[in-house]
């Protein structure tokens, strides 16, 4: 949650900014970090199963991490047509191509980060036209059924 952190005081002014944070980690640790720095645009919650109603109405996901497999969170925000902004490394980096159907920025550059996000409050329109080809990605390739019958027909 450190560059979520870091970037909550860049742009602590912006009443209209506010992030949510769900996933593992020290809740009580960070709500000491909130509350010492009166970051009152920052929430944290635990990690949750049913994620879906959590991010269906977020403008965008954007997703620190550090490291990663498969980032499921990416794949159901790119389902659900939600613009995501991710960190330049591996599983990240295989869903998300930098200005294609997303953004990329380099873990715990924050700099890179905040330009991002005034790149996404200045041009919503290309955020938006990033996740219709992520949600077409998503619809060709990650499709559960369509996967489940490739695998039934590949053991046949």
């Amino acid at each position: 949650y450190l560059d979520i952190i870091k970037l909550a005081l860049k742009v602590k002014h912006n009443k209209n900014i506010i992030f949510e944070c769900y996933g593992y980690g020290n809740i009580n640790y960070y709500n000491k970090l909130k509350k010492k720095y009166q970051l009152n645009n920052l929430l944290f919650n635990s990690y949750t199963d049913d994620i879906y109603d959590k991010i269906k109405n977020f403008n965008i996901l954007i997703h620190p991490s550090k490291r990663e497999g498969l980032a499921v969170s990416i794949l159901e925000s790119m389902a659900l047509s939600i613009p995501v902004i991710t960190t330049r490394i591996r599983g990240c980096e295989d869903l998300v191509k930098d200005y294609y159907n997303g953004r990329l920025y380099t873990p715990g550059n924050i700099d890179e980060l905040y330009e991002i996000i005034l790149d996404f409050i200045s041009n919503r329109k290309k955020f938006i036209e990033y996740s219709k080809i992520s949600k077409k990605i998503v619809n060709e390739n990650y499709d559960a059924k369509k996967i489940s019958k490739e695998i039934v027909k590949a053991v046949i």
